[in-house]
């Protein structure tokens, strides 16, 4: 969530700065090295900026200024995003089930409805402690009925639907579960704000949410989104060509190995490498854990230590260093997250990791993990 994205950010001004720290200060400001920190610190600012002002939504009730701010929103993409997203990171115990119409089209603010969806499938996670099964659908209702206590715009709608087989709700909760800073959690676990924040964003839209819910049986909390029919939106992503780089070998002296950087994140890729480069290390390159494995099996030499992270698309960490030890018993493997806890540590020292560290990554840890990981000896799991 906002969190994890937050750190991230962090992560890559920290890096950015602590590797200019270490060039010469005479340095001139045009040099490549430089510019690029300085184009990705000014980056991640301004997607913090974005994060911020999604969070004082709902500290605010304004009129939203769509000429300026809404445009198409493919909410099919949408929900296969959000969908990726929750099936890495949510526990297995909770078993993850999508119904997806194509062409679903709303407009809209991409970030505000992405944390709409998200917001409701961890919800429907918490509800679940024990695990169950959480479901996800998307549908054109072409021709709804009209309700008095559904009053938000007439004509098709695009409805969104969250269903979980959790613990449910007595009408008396339910009553009140859109209310900011509301929560049946324990103190400490939720803030109240994710239901209010789904509520302010729908209504926003020009939409409006619906609960049904019952006492151990579970809760469906239903999204209804005007409809953008008469423009479909175009389903073509670019995608920016990952070049991978090597070490030159040159204007160090210093102790170094090869390292395989591993993150879904280009910006926080590229930072961590910098980092790690002006360690004296050779850097290689992979955007997630498919293509790790791809790197670490056609490498040579291999690499001697993978800086890898936790969460990411198509595998995740903990499947990525499972294969690899499977692949190489004596791998070392040190792992990051923005989702960081003492009790997900001790699993992946288990599995063999030679350390765990939490996003944004400082420095100096950073450098002695790898230093530690490159003199430790190997060991087979």
């Amino acid at each position: 969530g906002i969190a994890h994205d937050f750190n991230n950010l962090l992560n890559v001004i920290s890096t950015s700065t602590a590797h200019l720290d270490t060039l010469d200060p005479s340095t001139p400001l045009g040099e490549q090295e430089v510019q690029e920190c300085r184009q990705d610190i000014a980056e991640a600012a301004e997607r913090a900026a974005e994060l911020t002002a999604r969070l004082l939504t709902i500290a605010r009730r304004r009129e939203q200024h769509k000429e300026n701010r809404y445009r198409a929103v493919d909410i099919s993409s949408l929900c296969g995003d959000v969908l990726q997203l929750v099936r890495r990171t949510f526990d297995r115990s909770v078993q993850v089930r999508s119904e997806i119409d194509p062409g679903l089209a709303v407009e809209g603010d991409p970030g505000a409805l992405h944390q709409l969806l998200m917001n409701l499938c961890i919800n429907a996670r918490d509800a679940m402690p024990e695990g169950g099964t959480l479901e996800v659908l998307a549908r054109l209702d072409a021709d709804p009925t009209p309700s008095a206590t559904s009053p938000w715009s007439p004509g098709p709608q695009v409805v969104l639907e969250v269903r979980d087989t959790g613990v449910g709700m007595d009408e008396k909760t339910r009553a009140r579960v859109f209310e900011p800073f509301f929560t049946t959690k324990e103190s400490g676990a939720g803030s109240g704000l994710g239901l209010a924040t789904v509520y302010e964003v729908a209504t926003a839209h020009g939409g409006g949410v619906e609960v049904d819910s019952a006492i151990g049986v579970g809760s469906c909390f239903r999204v209804r989104l005007p409809s953008r029919v008469s423009r479909p939106v175009d389903q073509k992503k670019t995608k920016r060509k990952r070049k991978l780089t090597t070490w030159d070998g040159h204007g160090n002296d210093r102790k170094h190995g090869r390292v395989l950087v591993v993150d879904d994140q280009e910006l926080v890729r590229r930072s961590l490498g910098r980092l790690v480069k002006s360690s004296g290390h050779e850097v290689l390159f992979a955007s997630d854990g498919r293509e790790a494995l791809e790197v670490y099996a056609s490498a040579d030499p291999k690499p001697d230590v993978v800086l890898l992270d936790l969460d990411m698309p198509h595998l995740s960490g903990a499947e990525a260093l499972e294969e690899l030890k499977r692949m190489d018993p004596d791998s070392r493997v040190v792992l990051i997250s923005g989702y960081y806890d003492d009790t997900r540590k001790q699993r992946m020292l288990a599995l063999g990791a030679s350390d765990f560290l939490a996003k944004p990554v400082d420095a100096k840890k950073l450098r002695d993990a790898i230093h530690i990981a490159l003199k430790a000896p190997a060991l087979s799991f």
